[in-house]
């Protein structure tokens, strides 16, 4: 029996590279999606040691340019002949308040986070649908749903997703295609490495779980909602945020404090 086969996008470091790891423990074959040819090269090199057992392949695209994703799936196909989840989580952020941001900031933004996540989607639909089945789960941000102070761009990004994913969903439905969002937020990543245990603790304050998730406990729910554990859950939203979104107020005003 065939090993199923992941695509993890922005892979090479913090969440994504947390959730490929993840994937390949659960015994998938891992294709690690990087925006440069040198990070996809490291990444695959660095999955293959510590997965000897797992097919590892690396593509690279900038997901501002959805036209180079055809070429990357192309060789997804021609290594495995099948795709059987794909995690959208490459992401740009900026810090543009209302006042600030330029046209083509925003253009940026949203192309890199919108229209990569959809036709990112889009190709991998082209593999999955053949099989009648296949799970695409899109990364989005508790951001998406408030006001964050320097964060418009970036929040609008992701409340876009949010809604993109119901339409694939519901259009993918009938050929056994499933599509949802993960919501995630209070994420200990690489940059947690500069704050004092004092700004640590100022951030943990506001949440109500006071602590940060893991990138390897985003994992767990990805692998969640790739499995058949979740075989008719679509359309919908995970959230994995501390209870962040219980109180988004201060923790906007945290995002102003620094």
């Amino acid at each position: 029996m065939s090993r199923p086969v992941v695509m993890v996008t922005g892979s090479n470091r913090n969440t994504g590279l947390g959730i490929i790891r993840a994937f390949g423990r659960a015994g998938y074959d891992l294709v690690t999606a990087c925006r440069t040819q040198e990070n996809a090269e490291k990444t695959e090199k660095r999955l293959r040691e510590e997965f000897p057992q797992a097919e590892v392949l690396g593509v690279w695209f900038d997901q501002g340019h959805p036209e180079q994703f055809p070429a990357a799936f192309a060789k997804v196909k021609e290594r495995f002949g099948r795709l059987d989840a794909l995690v959208c989580n490459a992401t740009i952020t900026g810090r543009q308040t209302f006042l600030e941001i330029k046209p083509e900031e925003m253009t940026e933004i949203l192309t890199t986070n919108v229209n990569g996540y959809l036709f990112c989607a889009q190709e991998a639909a082209k593999l999955m649908i053949p099989q009648r089945k296949g799970s695409i789960i899109m990364i989005s941000s508790v951001q998406s749903k408030g006001a964050v102070l320097r964060m418009m761009a970036y929040a609008a990004s992701k409340a876009a997703i949010n809604s993109v994913s119901r339409s694939i969903a519901i259009e993918t439905a009938k050929y056994g295609v499933r599509c949802n969002v993960l919501i995630a937020g209070a994420i200990r990543v690489d940059k947690w490495e500069d704050f004092s245990d004092e700004e640590v603790a100022r951030k943990r304050a506001n949440w109500p779980l006071e602590r940060e998730s893991t990138p390897e406990e985003i994992a767990q729910a990805a692998l969640f909602l790739a499995g058949d554990q979740s075989a008719t859950i679509t359309g919908t939203d995970l959230t994995v945020d501390s209870g962040v979104t219980m109180c988004l107020v201060p923790y906007n005003k945290h995002w102003e404090e620094g």
